[in-house]
């Protein structure tokens, strides 16, 4: 099946994607910096065979780049869940 990768999968929502894409039989490649999920909620598919996770930053290109390839497709789940910190402060949530 097609390999495919992943921001942010280890909060709630990512993590129910991950189970889905290795029973449906991808190759899943994840890419969290685990600020907002925990490797936890992947515990169930941690030693599945078509897994791969790279705790990184998205921000950081040089970081991620090399897991980009061999993929056929992303699926962006980057986000911060909680809309008080893009209130107060907004500065930390925002970059160049």
């Amino acid at each position: 099946m097609h390999a495919g990768i992943g921001h942010r999968w280890c909060g709630f929502i990512g993590s129910y994607v991950v189970e889905e894409l290795l029973a449906r039989g991808h190759e899943v490649t994840v890419i969290d910096n685990l600020e907002g999920g925990r490797l936890d909620n992947l515990q169930a598919v941690l030693d599945h065979a078509a897994l791969s996770f790279v705790e990184a930053d998205i921000r950081d290109r040089a970081s991620i780049e090399p897991a980009f390839a061999v993929q056929d497709w992303v699926i962006h789940l980057a986000g911060i869940a909680d809309i008080v910190p893009s209130i107060e402060p907004p500065a930390g949530i925002f970059f160049d």
